[in-house]
């Protein structure tokens, strides 16, 4: 099979059914481990390095094709006839073979093998399934074992993604500032204000309500729901509270507010229409203020871009580490805020510090 594991054209991948004498279909398997996994994210993550042909978040059919740059591990499996239960050894070490000397066909690595990065989660995901395959007596050992010193691909400590500088944050800022169309300044002046100063995630951006802002120790702060369903509070700094408020009352002066809302909790963040902003609506609205302030490599600045940059914002300006983490809702801190150990500091907020220095640089 080791051979056969670089394809040439892989298509969806069909229902597989168990090895002979089994019991367990693997696509019955496949969704009761990837339900064990609280993360939409996570899921997501694990699903595509699979291969599963069906959407792990909406349960559609989809092409397989283009997961993992063509080399998903259940469509080899499927293509190369072998059952993913009956995998050896030696079939991971051909895949990720394969993973390291196959051009990507296309995006920004185009020409070029997946990252050391990449291959490092995608065997973290193959292993993690095994092993609870494993663990449900499905098969008796798992075939990803594999020295990943050895091999290069330990996940790195230090995250390949870029942070921007601060000539670029203030880039972006003065195009927010002076942006055209002018019916959707006000909105992303303070989607790129808020980003940046609490390093929230993208999914906790989308899911943001207008209820979900209140005060805290007499602090204005906002709830994010972060991974998994947790949630974190972070300090909202007054200078974006402001453009929060221009852009909900711009909102609300146009009528932007869903049929029969009024009263109720609106997205903090949402379309012309009313409806809340999607992810992918999101990573345009903020490529598109990279492009307009004239920032190298525009389409590699996404919203987790922003909540690097935020991370090295408020290292840069002397912010302590364990706020840090607070405010970008890393589960460690969560587990000791929850345990009462110590009180979350607003006046060290992150959001605090950086607010004021964005505020004093956009001319407010």
């Amino acid at each position: 099979m080791s051979a056969e594991l670089v394809p040439h054209t892989v298509g969806p991948l069909p229902s597989t059914a168990a090895p002979a004498g089994g019991r367990h279909d693997v696509d019955t398997d496949l969704a009761e481990w990837l339900l064990e996994y609280r993360s939409d994210n996570t899921r997501l993550t694990y699903a595509n390095v699979l291969g599963t042909r069906w959407h792990p978040l909406t349960g559609q059919p989809r092409d397989t094709s283009g997961l993992l740059n063509g080399l998903s591990w259940l469509p080899l499996c499927e293509r190369a006839g072998l059952h993913p239960y009956e995998a050896t050894r030696r079939d991971v070490l051909a895949w990720l073979d394969a993973l390291a000397t196959t051009p990507q066909q296309r995006g920004r690595g185009a020409g070029q093998p997946l990252s050391k990065a990449s291959r490092a989660n995608a065997l973290s995901a193959l292993a993690a399934y095994y092993g609870w395959l494993v663990e449900r007596g499905r098969i008796g050992s798992t075939p990803v074992v594999v020295n990943r010193g050895r091999l290069e691909l330990r996940v790195p400590q230090e995250s390949p993604t870029r942070s921007l500088s601060e000539g670029e944050v203030v880039a972006m800022l003065d195009a927010a500032a002076s942006w055209s169309p002018a019916t959707s300044r006000p909105r992303t002046r303070a989607l790129l204000a808020f980003m940046l100063t609490t390093g929230c995630r993208v999914s906790e951006l989308c899911a943001l309500t207008t209820d979900d802002f209140s005060t805290d120790q007499g602090k204005r702060v906002a709830r994010l729901r972060a991974k998994g369903e947790r949630a974190h509070q972070v300090y909202v700094d007054e200078w974006v509270h402001q453009l929060l408020c221009d852009y909900w009352a711009d909102r609300a002066s146009g009528g932007l507010v869903l049929a029969g809302q009024q009263g109720a909790a609106q997205p903090a963040f949402s379309t012309l229409s009313g409806r809340p902003l999607t992810r992918t609506q999101v990573v345009r609205i903020v490529q598109a203020v990279a492009r307009r302030a004239g920032l190298s490599d525009p389409e590699s600045v996404t919203p987790h871009v922003l909540r690097h940059t935020n991370a090295a914002l408020a290292d840069a300006l002397g912010v302590p580490l364990d706020q840090q983490q607070r405010q970008l809702g890393h589960r460690s801190i969560s587990t000791t805020m929850r345990y009462g150990a110590r009180r979350q500091s607003y006046d060290a907020s992150p959001a605090r510090v950086i607010g004021a220095w964005l505020a004093a640089r956009a001319g407010e």
